[in-house]
């Protein structure tokens, strides 16, 4: 089958210290630098947690640099 896609994104993976609201915190980053999240995907387990997040590419740089990377 095939798989037609409407744009282009990229996708960040952020990891860290599991605690309340710090992937909140880490889409806030995103939301306060105006990029638009397509997806999100993320797991805890434990002390620590891992989250994949989708962005359009044309905000590739932009989204890095909100982000610290």
């Amino acid at each position: 089958a095939k798989i037609k896609l409407k744009r282009e994104s990229a996708a960040f993976c952020v990891e860290g210290r599991n605690k309340v609201g710090t992937v909140a915190a880490v889409l806030q980053k995103l939301a306060d630098a105006g990029i638009n999240v397509s997806a999100v995907q993320a797991v805890a387990t434990g002390s620590k947690y891992g989250a994949v997040i989708s962005v359009d590419s044309k905000d590739t740089r932009k989204a890095a640099k909100a982000l610290g990377i």
